[in-house]
């Protein structure tokens, strides 16, 4: 019951400064949210696959993201693990349902799910090199950028 009394309480925290409890909702109006089917951006980045960034968003980095977590999520099924199979699902389907990737990489770094099967997968060397290499190019790419001011949306 905790966590709806929270929602309750900043509900009425919202409703005392705005007059509208639910300025959360409406706020999202602001950053040109808008609701759809959870595979359209996918598609959309499969269609363009050559425009990497678009504005903030980093598609590239993004939809590699949103993939790796929807494979690990489909591993876990396999391995009947309904928990942190739907976990992973939810996690990643809400905001894939805001038609956009953009952010989706912060989104799935905290799924700890994902990562345990990585490290289930990383016990076949090939793979585990793999995405050993694969991280540390990210993380040489993602400091680079972050060095010298850049994003990959200026480039």
């Amino acid at each position: 019951l905790l966590a709806p009394t929270g929602l309750l309480a900043f509900m009425a925290y919202l409703y005392a400064i705005t007059g509208n409890a639910l300025a959360f909702v409406d706020a999202q109006a602001a950053w040109k949210v808008r609701w759809g089917f959870f595979l359209q951006p996918l598609v959309t980045f499969i269609i363009s696959p050559f425009e990497l960034s678009a504005g903030w968003n980093f598609r590239l980095l993004n939809f590699i993201a949103a993939v790796t977590a929807l494979l690990c999520a489909a591993a876990w099924l396999r391995r009947r693990e309904w928990a942190w199979a739907f976990y992973i699902f939810v996690s990643v389907i809400t905001p894939l349902s805001t038609v956009t990737l953009e952010g989706h990489t912060r989104y799935v770094a905290v799924l700890f799910p994902v990562f345990v099967m990585l490290a289930i997968w990383g016990r076949a060397p090939l793979l585990d090199q793999t995405i050993r290499t694969i991280s540390l190019v990210l993380l040489t790419l993602m400091t680079t950028f972050f060095g010298f001011f850049l994003s990959p949306a200026l480039i």
